[in-house]
């Protein structure tokens, strides 16, 4: 993380930790083996997602994208 906001700063983009999700992704043989373990990232601790948003797409661990269709059906 302090490598991408290094280079963003280098491009003069600013990565705000406060609005920063994360997800971890695996398939469903290994989601158990995944570290649940927040990141603590410019003193703000960022508790992993079970869903992020990135360019409108809902994306889940498994990367299904099971929760963007059923958001776009509703």
């Amino acid at each position: 993380m302090e490598s991408m906001a290094q280079w963003m700063a280098s491009n003069r983009l600013k990565l705000n930790p406060a609005k920063t999700d994360f997800l971890r992704c695996a398939t469903c043989r290994r989601q158990h083996q995944l570290s649940c373990e927040a990141l603590m990232f410019g003193g703000v601790t960022i508790q992993p997602s079970s869903t992020v948003r990135d360019l409108g797409v809902i994306l889940d661990p498994e990367l299904s994208l099971g929760p963007h269709i059923n958001h776009l059906v509703s």
